[in-house]
């Protein structure tokens, strides 16, 4: 694909954002009993100790509301990268039932009725 035009490369906001230490992110898909899936993301510090030997503290972050949802796979800084960057907090967001990922009506409706009970759950 041949660039026709930048229409405002950024290089100073490039260059000041590739100075900094940004948290490692990790996607996974967690198995529930009930036989549905959550989402979840992971933001580690920079220079996290994976091999178990260091333990962190982790924040959750679980909103579950009616068709929405927080694990999305995109570029941004916010509270859980300054978290994970500057005081190694592990900084956990959930997608559990309900929530309105890519998972089909039926997964999103599971809350019908019953949001406050089964989004706390899950």
């Amino acid at each position: 694909m041949k660039r026709l035009l930048d229409w405002e490369p950024n290089k100073d906001i490039r260059d000041t954002i590739s100075k900094l230490q940004l948290p490692k992110t990790s996607f996974h898909s967690i198995d529930l009993e009930n036989g549905y899936t959550a989402q979840v993301m992971l933001l580690l510090p920079p220079d996290a100790d994976l091999s178990g030997k260091t333990k962190y503290p982790m924040l959750v972050d679980v909103y579950g509301g009616p068709d929405s949802y927080s694990v999305v796979d995109r570029w941004s800084i916010d509270w859980g990268s300054y978290l994970a960057s500057s005081h190694s907090v592990i900084y956990a967001k959930i997608d559990g039932r309900g929530s309105g990922s890519r998972r089909g009506h039926h997964f999103n409706t599971l809350t019908t009725c019953d949001i406050f009970l089964l989004q706390v759950i899950y």
